[in-house]
């Protein structure tokens, strides 16, 4: 494949990825796995999937993703034609070249000892869930499915996690 195409392709997986269309995402890496890594993929996930986005949505593909294994998505797509289409390959380069993508651990992840990248990725993942929503309960969503894959997620969720989570019930308990 060569670079234009990758680039159109990169594009196109991170429109996906902005607009929350993680069917059409799902299938995407799945149809073009040799140039989507997994890598490379979680981190299109972590830098344009909205933080708002139901984590039952985008379990399976994590899984897969981190297994290495992608396999088609259960949900239909009618089309993933998106946008890039209508750009020269000059102006797609261009812009792939001008992304940012977030890494897949944070520095002080790195310092911790943690080298799983799974886990690395569900803990910056989680981070910024609570960042950008204040979300807390869909970052513990995020992860619940997740803690059998080490012991670093299992101890950051009860050393950082749940400690939030039993704050925000403590001071802001629901109201009828």
């Amino acid at each position: 494949m060569d670079e234009s195409t990758r680039a159109h392709l990169l594009l196109k997986a991170i429109q996906f990825a902005a607009s929350a269309e993680v069917t059409a995402l799902h299938l995407i890496i799945h149809q073009h796995s040799e140039t989507l890594l997994p890598e490379l993929a979680l981190r299109i996930i972590l830098t344009y999937l909205p933080e708002s986005t139901d984590p039952a949505d985008y379990h399976d593909l994590i899984l897969q993703l981190a297994n290495g294994q992608i396999k088609a998505p259960q949900r239909s797509v009618s089309q993933i034609n998106g946008p890039g289409q209508n750009l020269s390959d000059y102006e797609a380069r261009l812009r792939v070249r001008r992304l940012h993508l977030l890494p897949i651990a944070e520095p002080q992840e790195i310092h911790n000892g943690c080298d799983n990248v799974l886990e690395q990725f569900l803990v910056h993942r989680a981070r910024q869930i609570d960042t950008e929503t204040g979300d807390l309960f869909l970052a513990q969503q995020l992860l619940q499915p997740f803690l059998t894959a080490g012991s670093y997620l299992q101890s950051w969720m009860i050393a950082y996690l749940l400690p939030l989570i039993r704050l925000s019930y403590d001071y802001y308990p629901k109201r009828d």
